[in-house]
């Protein structure tokens, strides 16, 4: 009798390691290919639909990074149509292994999809935005070619907007030294390096902290 009390809970973790196993989260990762409709999903590596169970009309830049989706039909049939899924229910999808999360570009007032270019505990995405300068604009007397009246004008200027998804609770938050403090506290050398550092010594050296702190912090994934 006592023998059996010790073998159940032994042949209960040996079921439970040969179902699933842990994956560590890095760039080689492939991702299953589908859409994922939360964050939940997306870090079980578990999309609520695959590709082959819907209908849908995308554009994907790979080199870019970027998406774009027009619509998702599941492939079932409700009254004579297919049921659409709408793109704010979607969190985010993968294809041939890359993820994209849904973002909102403010700047230019548009929902797309971004691809996580690095991945890890801290996942680095990027998007083309705008940012508004103000510049001077300054009027000259044609006469002596001397400026009379200065005003400033707002021009629109393209920029990459950089942005870090944090991998274990979906938080999203902007690319800075600032923040990469925040999220380092757990990895006192490093951060003991960075605030060491300039504040321009710590922008240029901003991202290979990240993969630094990405290696020595691995995050992973329970897959079944």
């Amino acid at each position: 009798m006592i023998k059996k009390l010790i073998l159940l809970p032994l042949l209960m973790l040996i079921t439970f390691t040969a179902d699933a196993q842990k994956v560590q989260l890095t760039n080689a990762l492939k991702f299953e290919s589908g859409i994922y409709l939360s964050v939940e999903s997306f870090q079980k590596n578990q999309p609520d639909y695959t590709w082959e169970e819907l209908i849908t009309s995308a554009y994907v830049n790979e080199e870019r990074y970027v998406a774009h989706i027009e619509f998702i039909k599941k492939k079932v049939l409700v009254n004579g149509e297919y049921e659409s899924i709408m793109l704010d229910e979607v969190w985010g999808f993968a294809i041939n292994g890359m993820p994209y999360i849904r973002i909102y570009n403010e700047s230019k007032d548009l929902k797309h999809f971004a691809g996580l270019r690095s991945r890890g505990k801290l996942c680095y995405f990027t998007y083309e935005g705008y940012k508004i300068e103000k510049v001077p604009m300054t009027v000259y007397d044609p006469a002596t070619q001397k400026a009379i009246h200065t005003q400033y004008i707002e021009n629109r200027k393209e920029v990459i907007i950089e942005k870090v998804l944090l991998f274990e609770n979906g938080d999203i938050a902007d690319f800075s030294v600032e923040n990469l403090k925040k999220w380092i506290t757990d990895d006192e050398k490093l951060k003991s390096t960075i605030d060491d550092l300039t504040v321009s010594e710590a922008k240029n050296k901003l991202y290979k902290a990240m993969l630094i702190y990405n290696d020595r912090n691995p995050v992973f994934i329970l897959e079944n």
